[in-house]
């Protein structure tokens, strides 16, 4: 399945399974990647300003991916300050928004519910 964006768009980039390998994105953003196997987790790295609102949806099964999607975000210490595993009953894919309290980097995860992964276990996550 091919996804036509008009954001800026990023290829996900290993190592990033733990907060302080997470790959620096922009916002906006798209950025394509992959469970590329199991236990795989893809952290993302956001500088943001207190009180900024971002919008994060993965787009994975509505593309033909086999990935059940979760998204969390994390704060500087590691704590997780949002997460979300379905969007509506009717897909696998996630989606949050999310507002700084305090300017600073925060970190984006998403990972395959079950911990699968694989060359069709493909997203793209929007910000």
């Amino acid at each position: 399945m091919l996804e036509v964006t008009d954001l800026p768009l990023a290829i996900e980039a290993e190592p990033n399974d733990k907060p302080d390998q997470a790959q620096a994105i922009s916002v906006p953003q798209a950025i394509n990647g992959r469970m590329d196997g199991p236990n795989d987790i893809d952290s993302y790295a956001i500088t943001m300003k207190a009180g900024q609102t971002v919008r994060c949806e993965v787009r994975a099964r509505r593309n033909g991916s086999s990935l059940d999607s979760t998204i969390r975000v994390l704060n500087a210490m590691g704590g997780v300050i949002a997460t979300n595993d379905d969007i509506h009953p009717s897909t696998k894919d996630s989606s949050l928004v999310f507002s700084a309290s305090v300017d600073g980097v925060y970190t984006l995860q998403i990972r395959d519910l079950l911990n699968r992964g694989g060359p069709t276990f493909g997203y793209i996550l929007t910000v």
